[in-house]
């Protein structure tokens, strides 16, 4: 896969943060076969036979509960990593990962065709897409419902799209839309290209030839164009209606030495790296620049690496530093409504 088409899919993940995957670092007998670089060491696929018929009934009736009324048979060990096993359901129907030392389930995925999906979240996926374009057709392919420790959403995907929807609400989670960049309205892709210019220090940076439009109500976005640098090192939310940059991330603040993992980041900023003053002293200017707020009189609340600044009436800032502390990522959040 292109490094290009690698930066249009995370854009979403980038710029609003979205959980990973449920089933990361998963192998399967067919990889680790046809893969010589698999270590020879790895543990052997087994049957589910093999395992605890109490572990795999609990499994599947987890996942029955999940599959509204589609019949669940778990029929097949598929793949593993060195903490779980991936079981599969007859039909494609699905997949549940569970843990190896306790049987515990960690994730489910249930599979459905569209058809099978009740008329009513069908129609919010139809009728959000439209509204965040109504000259585009768009074509729902495969839908899935998903469960794990931070993700419980059903999951509508098509060609180039995916709307996530919150479970017996039917709320829209966020929603985004993959376009080539001469698709972009041209206002927006001069608004980017002025963002990325000030971000690389006066530099006239290319653009990657794919972009996305998203919302995300969570975050209070709705309707916002993610771009970025054809290198990756820059990622900028451009609001679709205002044509005003919300969002910028200076991902080259992240890498190498500076990358924190997820799950170690409460240990890393377990203690607040800024006072308030000092927080705006070293946030401001780069707000001030990139996003034309001004942050003098906001108040700053902490957790970890991420600093909000409010102020009443005034929209929210929400920053995040490195370990070292540079502010690399700012999302702008009106204090009532969304981002537009």
């Amino acid at each position: 896969m292109k490094k290009q088409t690698l930066l249009s899919i995370s854009m979403l993940a980038l710029l609003v943060s979205a959980a990973a995957s449920p089933f990361p670092g998963i192998s399967s007998a067919a990889h680790a076969a046809s893969n010589p670089q698999v270590p020879a060491e790895s543990p052997k696929m087994i049957t589910i036979a093999e395992l605890d018929k109490k572990v795999v009934d609990a499994a599947a009736q987890a996942m029955q509960q999940l599959a509204e009324g589609k019949p669940i048979v778990l029929e097949r060990v598929s793949g593993q990593n060195k903490d779980c096993w991936v079981l599969s359901a007859k039909d494609d129907r699905g997949e549940v990962l569970i843990a190896k030392s306790n049987g515990d389930i960690v994730s489910m995925r249930i599979r459905f065709k569209l058809d099978e999906v009740n008329a009513a979240l069908k129609a919010t996926v139809m009728n959000t897409l439209k509204e965040m374009d109504a000259k585009r057709s768009f074509n729902i392919r495969e839908v899935e419902r998903i469960k794990w420790e931070k993700q419980n959403i059903w999951s509508f995907n098509g060609e180039g799209v995916n709307v996530a929807l919150e479970p017996g609400t039917g709320k829209v989670l966020h929603a985004n839309a993959e376009y080539e960049a001469a698709q972009v309205p041209a206002a927006v892709v001069q608004a980017a290209q002025q963002t990325l210019k000030g971000l690389s220090g006066g530099k006239q940076v290319p653009l990657a030839p794919s972009a996305t439009l998203y919302k995300n109500p969570q975050e209070h976005i709705d309707n916002l164009w993610g771009l970025s640098d054809k290198d990756g090192k820059y990622v900028v939310g451009i609001g679709a209606k205002t044509g005003k940059p919300v969002s910028i991330k200076m991902l080259e603040q992240i890498s190498g030495d500076n990358f924190v993992f997820e799950s170690d980041i409460p240990k890393v900023f377990a203690k607040p790296f800024y006072t308030k003053e000092k927080a705006i002293g070293a946030a401001g200017p780069a707000v001030k620049k990139h996003l034309q707020i001004d942050l003098t009189g906001y108040n700053m609340a902490v957790q970890h690496d991420t600093y909000t600044f409010t102020k009443k009436g005034k929209p929210t800032v929400i920053a995040q530093i490195n370990k070292k502390g540079t502010f690399w990522s700012f999302l702008v959040t009106p204090e009532n409504g969304l981002a537009n």
